[in-house]
């Protein structure tokens, strides 16, 4: 969760020799008479290795290996990633050096790097085509000349993001895991993650959020956080937001007058600001289904989205939890409304040049990408973070008003959902 600190670099190239070695030992065991390859320590920083082994492998890039700075620097040429490697692309090149031969598997990353050494291995033969030692293939012959002198080849992804997106699947698998990295998948979203360490040490970044989004934040049930400026709230801080017509006439109708000991002995979210939620044939709703939410199906009424202080304090919730809340480790964020939830019906929603949902949806998604960006430059949050929303039932029609020029595409992305369509039909047919 932090790719500027150096600890993360040697972790991931740390795991990508032990799997290395782990493999080549493996088949070492199978071909008896494989015993060409073999892996050195680099702590002796100005030692250029030249022992008896025939072949040298070295992992890294110049940033983390000083073995390979320094064979750079003696046979003046670039032999590690360069500038045309990508985002968690790699070089592998050979050669000859004072009659050893050396190996480079070199990430423009530390992810990279970990491809690299997965790529070296599908080219001496071995597959990961399922977990575990059941799921490995390993060479029955290997010509150490034919195999490993020609080699010098760059390798970028074709996809920014592959992986495995599940509601009911964990992280308890080691293997499963293990697999997923060496067929180079970068995103898990998983029901229950237990060791986001494990996960980012593979190069997998993880996904998070959803329709639950709604409930964990801004739960018009759950307690105010401030010091109301007409409820009070001892030894709360003080309120961010100015108290409106609809929470003060609330009041004055209301029996407990929301004091501290009544409506359930706190004030909560709609109590202090009934305007923040949706309004549905002239009422305010704070519709939700807790029973449901158990089983994973949330849904219930949104959120009034033309509010600017409910699109606010959201957001603020958000990027406090991405900085050091539940969604600490995450990398893509899923913000998605209630599912099957009903929008609000407020005048500023109703309004025409208030756009359409799908604008709505991405003007909040545009103010929570800005309040992440804040914590970003606060250094609060040390790693990018991408959003992802629904193109998904109301959501399917584009914004049919122009975004701020500023919106990140980027960083804010749109995933469409084809659900309860027919696959007989292209995907472009409206039929």
């Amino acid at each position: 969760w932090d790719e500027s600190d150096n600890k993360a670099v040697h972790c991931t190239e740390c795991f990508a020799a032990l799997i290395l070695l782990t493999h080549l030992e493996k088949l070492n065991n199978k071909i008896k008479s494989f015993d060409e390859i073999s892996l050195f320590d680099t702590s002796d920083k100005g030692l250029i290795c030249n022992g008896p082994a025939e072949v040298n492998v070295l992992i890294g890039n110049i940033k983390t290996n000083p073995l390979i700075a320094q064979l750079e620097t003696e046979m003046c040429e670039s032999l590690s990633a360069n500038e045309k490697v990508l985002d968690e692309g790699f070089r592998i090149k050979s050669f000859y050096f004072k009659s050893s031969l050396y190996i480079i598997l070199s990430g423009n990353d530390r992810i990279g790097t970990l491809y690299s050494v997965y790529a070296f291995l599908e080219k001496i033969g071995i597959e990961k085509f399922g977990p575990g030692e059941k799921g490995t293939y390993y060479p029955k012959s290997f010509n150490t000349n034919s195999d490993l002198l020609s080699m010098d080849f760059i390798e970028n992804p074709a996809y920014k993001t592959r992986g495995c997106y599940s509601e009911y699947l964990d992280d308890t698998c080691d293997d499963l895991l293990e697999w997923a990295s060496f067929n180079r998948m970068n995103f898990v979203h998983f029901l229950k993650i237990s060791n986001p360490h494990k996960i980012k040490k593979l190069g997998m970044k993880i996904s998070g959020g959803g329709h639950k989004v709604l409930y964990r934040f801004m739960d018009p049930n759950q307690e105010y956080p401030y010091k109301h400026k007409l409820y009070g709230g001892e030894g709360k801080p003080e309120d961010l937001y100015e108290v409106s017509r609809e929470c003060k006439d609330n009041k004055a109708g209301c029996e407990c007058k929301h004091t501290a000991e009544s409506c359930k002995t706190f004030l909560t979210y709609s109590q202090a600001h009934p305007e923040w939620y949706t309004m549905i044939d002239g009422k305010r709703s704070f519709r939700r289904d807790y029973e449901s939410a158990k089983n994973g199906y949330c849904t219930g009424d949104n959120f009034c989205t033309s509010n600017a202080d409910a699109v606010n304090e959201l957001a603020r919730l958000i990027t406090n939890d991405l900085s050091d809340g539940k969604l600490s480790r995450v990398d893509y964020f899923d913000f998605w409304m209630l599912d099957n939830g009903k929008w609000c019906q407020c005048d500023l929603c109703s309004n025409p040049e208030s756009g359409n949902l799908s604008f709505k949806l991405m003007m909040v998604v545009y103010k929570i990408d800005k309040k992440i960006k804040e914590a970003q430059q606060q250094g609060r949050i040390k790693r990018p973070i991408k959003i992802l929303f629904p193109a998904y039932h109301e959501t399917l029609p584009a914004p049919d008003k122009p975004l701020p020029k500023d919106f990140d595409f980027d960083n804010c992305i749109a995933t469409y959902f084809p659900i309860e369509r027919c696959f007989v039909h292209n995907i472009n047919d409206e039929n």
